[in-house]
């Protein structure tokens, strides 16, 4: 069966490195071609976010350090075997500091429809926990492609794992699954 993962960038961030945390008191070292092979996928889809511009009175040198990891990690995940990036854009409200994504949930419904009218996939494994994502799950379910969430069980939404033919909560072994095979060993 043919299987595209949708990873939902800031999710699989968030949610690995509070596991790790959690668990093991360091950060996560995602190596991408594990995360595909630990959701059983054969190719990869990953949708997140980068800053392009500085924030408002914020030194070039400032920025250059804050953004560098994230950049070199998306460098990391193109360069891995069958796994894409899409990227979304940030936003910063007029007057406020917060900054929030957009365009990433459109963009993950938009590919996984389009490869289920292309026919091109059979199963498609979405990891999030977003609710904004049943919508899209329910019709891949009518089309007759298989959805799997992969999720972790606090923080997901109950309704999206209803709509799901199939759900699949990560724990912590899954987690440190996704790891690269130096953290793996570091940390079994």
């Amino acid at each position: 069966m043919k299987a595209y993962a949708y990873v939902d960038g800031a999710f699989l961030r968030d949610r690995a490195s509070f596991a790790i945390r959690q668990m093991l008191g360091c950060e996560p070292e995602l190596d991408f071609n594990n995360v595909r092979n630990v959701l059983q996928a054969q190719r990869l889809f990953y949708y997140d976010c980068v800053e392009l511009e500085s924030r408002t009175g914020e030194a070039a040198a400032d920025f250059e350090l804050r953004t560098k990891s994230m950049s070199a990690m998306l460098k990391h995940i193109g360069s891995s075997p069958m796994c894409h990036v899409r990227l979304g854009t940030l936003k910063q409200r007029q007057g406020r500091r917060r900054i929030s994504q957009k365009e990433v949930d459109v963009k993950v419904a938009v590919d996984m429809l389009t490869h289920a009218a292309a026919r091109s996939v059979e199963k498609a494994i979405l990891l999030t926990g977003d609710l904004d994502f049943r919508p899209v799950v329910e019709s891949l379910v009518q089309l007759g492609i298989v959805v799997e969430i992969a999720h972790d069980p606090l923080v997901t939404a109950g309704e999206l794992l209803e709509a799901a033919d199939i759900r699949r909560a990560l724990d912590i072994h899954g987690w440190v699954s996704m790891c690269s095979n130096k953290f793996q060993r570091l940390h079994p």
